[in-house]
C-alpha cells in the first residue's frame, strides 16, 4: 500500500465516544468494542457495512453506573470462533474519578461470546475492584492473559479448567496491551521508578525506566527483567507511557511500540530488546497490524496520525502520510487488516467512535 484514501463512519449509539478495541473473525466480520454507557460490542460486516449489537450488556439498567463502560484492548479470537471480552470501565490508570466507589463496580467479568452460535458465557470477575484493561489469547495454551487497572495486576486465566491466578501488582502503570509468543509467555512492561533495586546480591543502582515484563510460561512466573525499553521517567501523553502496542507476526516475532518515543523495538529470543527505528518525529505509536502482503501496518504521531509500513525482514520503515487533520487531536487506538485488504481503524480521545476505512488505491 502507497496511497490510499480514507473513508469514517461514526457510532454514536449508547453514548459510544471511543473505539477502543477492534478485532478480526471469520466470515469478513469484525468486532469493535466501544466507551459507551452500555453495549459495548457490536458485529460489523466489511462486505455490507452494516452492524449489530451482540447482546452484550455488563449492567442491567437498574443498577446503571454513572461512569462509562469500557472494552479497553480487551477483545481477542480464538481459533474457533470464540470472542473473549474483558470488561472495562472509563477510569483513569490511577483510579480517577475519585469521588467513584469502586466496591460499586465490583470488578471487571471476562465474558465469551461465540460468534457461530450467539451464546454468551460469563466467566466472572478476574480482579476483584478492578476493571480489565487488555487481554491476549494465546492459542498454544489456551489462556487469556490480562492486566487491570487502577491497581494494575496481571493475571491469567486457563479457558479449559475456569482457573483464574491473580499475579499481583505490576508497577506503576506502563503498558497499554499484552503480547503472548510460541511458547505461551506473555509480553507487556513495568516501570521502575527508582533508582536503586534491592536483590540478594546487595543494592544495585539501575536506571529509572520502562522495562520488559515477561510472564514465563515454563516456570509459571511474573518476571520483571532488567531489559530496558525506555529510558528515564517520561512526561505522559493522557497517562500513556512506556509501551504502546505489540503485535505478534505470522512467523513468530514480537514487536513493540513506544508511547513518548513512538519507536518500534523487537524482542529478541533471548528477550533482549532490539531498537527497529522511528516511523514519525512526534510521539505515540498507538497500534500495528500485519498486512497481506507481509508488511506491518501501524499509526504513529501526535495530535495527529500518520499511516506507516515496516518490513520486518529488511527493518525497513515508509511514513505513508497523515491520516487525517480534523479536530485537535485524535489518534487510532486499534487497528486491523480485513481480508478485503482494507485498514479498519478505530478513533479515541477526540469524543468521537469512529471507524476509520484506510482503503489502498
Amino acid at each position: 500500500m502507497q496511497k490510499y484514501r480514507v473513508v469514517k463512519e461514526r457510532f454514536t449509539e449508547h453514548g459510544a465516544v471511543a473505539i477502543t478495541s477492534i478485532v478480526k473473525g471469520k466470515n469478513n466480520k469484525l468486532y469493535i468494542g466501544f466507551t459507551s454507557m452500555d453495549h459495548t460490542v457490536v458485529e460489523y460486516d466489511t462486505t455490507t457495512g452494516e452492524y449489530r449489537d451482540i447482546g452484550l450488556m455488563f449492567n442491567a439498567p437498574e443498577n446503571k453506573m454513572p461512569l462509562h463502560d469500557k472494552v479497553h484492548n480487551s477483545l481477542a479470537m480464538d481459533e474457533n470462533g470464540i470472542l473473549y471480552i474483558g470488561q472495562g470501565l472509563n477510569i483513569n490508570w490511577d483510579a480517577g474519578p475519585y469521588r467513584y466507589d469502586l466496591r460499586r463496580f465490583g470488578g471487571g467479568h471476562l465474558y465469551a461470546y461465540d460468534t457461530n452460535t450467539g451464546k454468551i458465557e460469563d466467566y466472572g470477575v478476574m480482579v476483584p475492584l478492578n476493571a480489565i484493561h487488555g487481554i491476549t489469547y494465546n492459542p498454544e495454551t489456551r489462556r487469556i492473559y490480562g492486566y487491570t487497572i487502577p491497581d494494575n495486576h496481571f493475571f491469567r486465566f486457563d479457558i479449559d479448567t475456569r482457573k483464574v491466578t491473580d499475579y499481583g501488582k505490576i508497577s506503576n502503570y506502563a503498558c497499554h496491551n499484552l503480547i503472548s509468543d510460541s511458547r505461551g509467555n506473555c509480553y507487556g512492561a513495568w516501570l521502575k521508578i527508582g533508582a536503586y533495586d534491592e536483590s540478594e546480591k546487595g543494592r544495585k543502582f539501575i536506571p529509572k525506566g520502562t522495562f520488559l515484563l515477561k510472564y514465563d510460561a515454563e516456570k509459571d512466573e511474573l518476571v520483571r527483567t532488567r531489559n530496558m525499553i525506555v529510558y528515564g521517567l517520561e512526561y505522559d501523553i493522557f497517562g500513556n507511557v512506556g509501551v504502546d502496542t505489540w503485535i505478534r507476526t505470522k512467523r513468530g516475532e514480537i514487536f513493540g511500540g513506544t508511547a513518548i518515543g513512538g519507536g518500534i523495538f523487537k524482542v529478541n529470543p533471548d528477550d533482549s530488546i532490539q531498537f527497529v527505528g522511528k516511523p514519525v518525529l512526534g510521539p505515540r505509536l498507538t497500534s500495528m497490524t500485519e498486512g497481506n502482503d507481509g508488511l506491518i501496518y501501524g499509526c504513529a504521531g501526535f495530535p495527529h496520525m500518520s499511516l506507516f509500513s515496516f518490513n520486518p525482514e529488511t527493518n525497513e520503515i515508509k511514513d505513508l502520510g497523515v491520516i487525517s487533520t480534523e479536530s485537535d487531536h485524535w489518534y487510532l487506538h486499534c487497528i486491523t487488516m480485513g481480508d478485503d485488504g482494507i485498514i479498519y481503524g478505530g478513533e479515541t480521545d477526540g469524543g468521537n467512535a469512529c471507524l476509520f476505512k484506510i482503503i489502498p488505491e
